[in-house]
This record gives C-alpha cells, structure tokens and sequence, in this order.
C-alpha cells in the first residue's frame, strides 16, 4: 500500500502499518513542503505501486521495515 507525500515522495507500508484514516495520513504526510516543479501539494492516498513479489530488491514497510508482499496490496 503507498502513500506519495505532499513532496511526491513513495511511501510503502504493510497493511498493518498503513493509516487507516485519509485525514490523519495527511496530516502527517500531506503538510511537508510543495512537489518539484512547482507542482504544489502532491499528497496521495492508497495509490497504485509495483508488484511486492519477486524482485530483486524488495520493498520494505516504511514504518516497521518488513519484507512487503503481494499480502500487502
């Protein structure tokens, strides 16, 4: 599951770990600064992102550090 921040920045969590409420994720992601190229406030919630399985370099949960999996979409 991955948030982008208000910087365009991919955040990955498990599904544990995700913020299961939009408005406290944004108040913790949403409020970090504007995106590049003056494309302002470039927060997004529960967006699309890689498959977790089967890569050479895996994603891990940015709050916990876990190996994300397809479990994790």
């Amino acid at each position: 599951m991955r948030i982008y921040t208000s910087t365009n920045d991919a955040l990955d969590f498990c599904k544990s770990c995700f913020p299961k409420d939009k408005d406290r994720a944004y108040d913790k992601y949403g409020n970090l600064g504007d995106g590049p190229d003056d494309r302002g406030n470039c927060f997004s919630y529960d967006e699309e992102h890689p498959e977790y399985d089967g890569l050479d370099t895996p994603y891990e949960c940015e709050c916990c550090g876990k190996t994300l999996t397809s479990e994790d979409d």
